[in-house]
């Protein structure tokens, strides 16, 4: 085959189209899953934000936050979208039937039960205090991480 002839520049065009759609393939992550938490409020005097992620038994992680500048007889509601190994974190804010009070400082927990053991790409965003954080967690029991969450 000579470098001047038609089938060759076929050839190499569907060598192309080859490379270019291995190369832009999506990865196949499955089906997404949706679940939903409320954190328990308390009090706190830590104006820091921090979120910790800690495994218990089974398929059992509890999410654990603090500094959370709210109002009284507000709420947060955790949203989580599973993807496969991949899991979406949204802290959202509960509408409250109270207007006004004073602003304080609280910590909240939420365990789910949908996490099995096994490595997790965590992404977490507060639209409470705009931060945001990503972690790799393995979900064993007893294991603790802490994400580090930045504007």
């Amino acid at each position: 085959m000579d470098i001047t002839s038609v089938e060759f520049y076929s050839m190499a065009l569907v060598v192309a189209f080859v490379l270019l759609g291995i190369l832009l393939e999506q990865r196949r992550r499955g089906v997404a899953s949706t679940h939903f938490a409320t954190l328990e409020l308390k009090p706190s005097a830590n104006e820091v934000s921090t979120l910790v992620l800690r495994a218990g038994a089974g398929d059992r992680v509890t999410f654990e936050r603090d500094g959370l500048p709210l109002r009284d007889a507000e709420a947060v509601s955790l949203v989580a979208t599973v993807r496969g190994r991949e899991i979406t974190v949204v802290e959202k804010k509960a509408h409250s039937a109270v207007l006004g009070g004073h602003e304080s400082y609280y910590a909240g927990a939420a365990t789910v039960d949908f996490m099995p053991p096994r490595r997790w790409k965590v992404r977490f965003e507060s639209q409470v205090t705009g931060e945001w954080g990503r972690a790799k967690f393995t979900s064993v029991n007893g294991n603790a991480v802490t994400v580090k969450l930045s504007y």
